[in-house]
């Protein structure tokens, strides 16, 4: 606070104040505006003196006096120095009164006031290992690949038969016994045995002489930025080192219910932070979005993941823009407070509160239609559109935390009746239906003359909106290639029923999407055509449609058989890692397709044995 300039602020109110000079270390007067400016502003000169003049209050020097955050309500981190520990500790300051012990940075408290300790220890006795490194203490180590997957084809030295061997190194790790040609292994190793000469280490006793200040490597303590405190350790040298604190750390919560942070105001006037658990889903409904535009307009930062960031009965809500802490749309004031959490022990089936079952809805805005589902366990939850589930997130749809299904942008053809089914494994389950209409008609103006028209007859027959089409979304998958086999074609059809054009089709393999490539081809029919299987092609394939508000997939099993290897296509037994070879697809590379030929034909990778 002392080092803030002068700031009178924007408006044209002045009254007389007292700001800290940081130029001539002395509390002067200003003109202060009346709004804004900074918390370098005070009263009277005694309370600009009390907070930033000296380091010697009244005989008593700064680092003697306690903690005292002060009586205003603000939230500035602060250092302040504890005599009992001898070490700076982070506190937050209001703003306002307070003491001299009180820095800024970390460091300009321990040069004022930590005092300079140094631990003293005994030399202790170093055991060293033999000074130099021979061709034998590197030819007589065993083979090591490394932890890492690339293959690059190495020789070693085996001292038990006296001959350099070949093996793949991994790319990292491993150890010295490692050429990359036999001819440099044996020039290298040649006659080395597997009976190393007995060679004893030696103890190195240091010289005894005074002990050397510890030099401390720069503390992380300075550069923290922690909303919630910082914690600070040191090691046997004396040695600070920081790190960000956690309320939640330790807090433990019962199921759907999540650990969340409170800034709190202390009787002593203080300020702490203390966990709380809170549940994720609150009872209670969201406001519609319509109803919160005139209060929220503008606030698009996000505020809240889940109903747990917020207090008391206020839900996380979508206010068009960002997710914002508001009170819900129905009462629970009969309902326990969220923050004292009885677990739940007795299962209850999932049911659906009732609600508004109407949603009204413009062209081109957001629209939430409410599902306020209960239960235990929690329930899942699903919407509807006759008999098509929505997505849960898509370009159009994303269900909300409060189970309530938002569409992004409204149009013509979401008018209609949707369904939420919520069910929990107990019970039968439970179906709620809500209409969603579209306001066309445009608020009627008041007659220019002041007088209401007279319309006792109209010129021509309203014209009706044009019947909403549904077009039903169908998919079916079915594999055309008869008994899959590593190295050969693979093609499997995914047929779609539906709209003619727009329809959005994407496949998937294990649920990761597929790209096209060389090897995989994506036809204009929805057919996936792979050119040469691989054995690590076989599970789930997954063909999924969208169009507009309908959603379509199908999937299939596959699995693909290894190739049959010809007779004279084995494994080199002392090639140990044609398993990493086949899983970094190397088999093409002439050397590993020799080495590892019957793994490279069973998975795929080679169409034919290497020439000899």
């Amino acid at each position: 606070v002392c080092e803030l300039s002068k700031d009178e602020g924007p408006c044209d109110k002045p009254t007389i104040q007292w700001y800290y000079n940081k130029e001539n270390s002395r509390c002067e007067q200003f003109y202060y505006g009346g709004c804004k400016g900074n918390a370098n502003r005070f009263e009277t000169r005694r309370e600009c003196e009390k907070s930033c003049v000296a380091s010697v209050v009244h005989g008593i020097h700064v680092c003697a006096l306690p903690q005292e955050p002060g009586p205003c309500l603000g939230y500035y981190r602060m250092w302040y120095y504890d005599r009992s520990d001898n070490i700076c500790k982070s506190f937050v300051y209001g703003g306002c009164e307070g003491n001299g012990n009180r820095f800024e940075k970390r460091t300009d408290c321990e040069t004022s006031c930590v005092k300079k300790v140094v631990k003293v220890q005994p030399p202790v006795p170093v055991t060293y290992p033999p000074p130099r490194t021979t061709n034998e203490d590197v030819c007589r180590l065993p083979v090591e690949p490394g932890p890492c997957d690339e293959a690059h084809p190495r020789w070693f030295y085996d001292a038990q038969t006296q001959n350099c061997l070949p093996f793949v190194f991994g790319g990292c790790g491993g150890n010295k016994n490692r050429f990359k040609t036999s001819e440099i292994c044996l020039r290298f190793c040649t006659g080395i045995t597997a009976t190393p000469p007995e060679r004893r280490p030696y103890v190195f006793q240091p010289a005894t002489s005074p002990p050397e200040p510890t030099q401390c490597p720069p503390s992380n303590c300075a550069n923290l930025q922690c909303p919630y405190g910082i914690e600070e350790s040191f090691d046997i040298s004396g040695c600070s080192s920081c790190r960000c604190s956690n309320p939640c750390e330790v807090q433990e919560c019962p199921d759907g219910s999540r650990c969340a942070i409170d800034v709190v105001r202390t009787s002593s006037g203080g300020i702490r932070t203390e966990p709380v658990c809170r549940r994720v889903n609150k009872s209670g409904v969201c406001p519609a979005i319509t109803d919160r535009f005139s209060s929220s307009a503008g606030d698009c930062d996000t505020r809240c993941r889940d109903d747990a960031d917020c207090r008391g009965d206020h839900k996380c809500c979508n206010n068009g823009c960002a997710m914002t802490c508001v009170s819900p749309a129905q009462a629970t004031n009969d309902l326990l407070p969220d923050e004292v959490l009885v677990p739940a022990t007795q299962p209850e089936p999932a049911h659906i509160n009732p609600g508004p079952n109407v949603t009204e809805g413009h062209i081109g805005e957001p629209a939430e239609l409410p599902c306020n589902a209960m239960g235990w366990p929690r329930p899942t939850v699903t919407w509807w559109r006759d008999t098509t589930m929505l997505p849960l997130s898509s370009r159009r749809y994303e269900q909300l935390s409060s189970y309530a299904l938002l569409i992004r942008s409204v149009v013509y053809e979401d008018a209609g009746e949707y369904s939420c089914h919520a069910h929990n494994g107990i019970g039968s389950g439970a179906i709620f239906k809500v209409s969603l209409i579209i306001d066309l008609q445009p608020e009627p103006l008041p007659p220019a003359g002041g007088e209401e028209p007279d319309f006792n007859s109209r010129d021509s027959e309203p014209v009706l909106p044009k019947p909403i089409e549904f077009a039903p979304l169908e998919t079916r998958v079915s594999l055309v290639t008869n008994d899959p086999t590593a190295g050969a074609p693979l093609q499997i059809d995914c047929t779609v029923n539906g709209p003619s054009e727009g329809v959005e089709v994407t496949w998937r393999h294990q649920n990761q999407v597929i790209e096209e490539s060389d090897r995989r081809r994506l036809l204009s029919n929805q057919t996936l055509f792979i050119t040469k299987a691989e054995v690590a092609d076989s599970g789930e394939y997954r063909c999924n449609a969208e169009y507009e508000n309908s959603f379509s997939t199908s999937s299939i099993q596959i699995v693909v058989k290894e190739a049959a290897p010809d007779t004279a296509c084995i494994d080199n037994p002392q090639f140990s890692n044609c398993e990493v070879i086949v899983r970094n697809s190397y088999c093409s590379n002439k050397f590993y397709g020799k080495f590892c030929c019957a793994s490279c034909m069973k998975a795929g990778q080679l169409a034919a044995p290497p020439d000899a």
